[in-house]
């Protein structure tokens, strides 16, 4: 699995985004563990958390989702900062055609 951190949103991919056309920093042979949490409410468009994702200090390509931000804490788990929850796509293709926003390009 691969991770693209685009202006603070986690994109979690299962193609390589680089193959893609993808020109934002990707890192590689992350594993993303939704942690079965599906306590997240709709409003309008925009989709607002109430888990929050750490990154096992272990093994710091492995991403998790917690139910709260104490369980977190508990964890062990480090804080990931981002703006909404991860996102997860087959391909970088299947996750433009659904963004609202262009990504802001970086360097690599």
């Amino acid at each position: 699995m691969f991770l693209v951190n685009s202006d603070g949103f986690l994109i979690f991919l299962v193609r390589d985004p680089r193959h893609d056309g993808c020109d934002l920093e990707v890192e590689e042979n992350v594993s993303y563990d939704d942690g079965n949490v599906s306590h997240i409410r709709k409003s309008g468009d925009d989709l607002f958390e109430t888990g929050a994702t750490g990154k096992d200090p272990c093994n710091p390509k492995l991403y998790r989702r917690f139910q709260t931000v104490d369980e977190l804490k508990s964890s062990g788990f480090i804080p990931v900062t981002h703006k909404a929850i991860p996102l997860v796509y087959d391909s970088w293709p299947a996750y433009l055609q659904v963004r609202k926003y262009p990504p802001k390009t970086t360097t690599r």
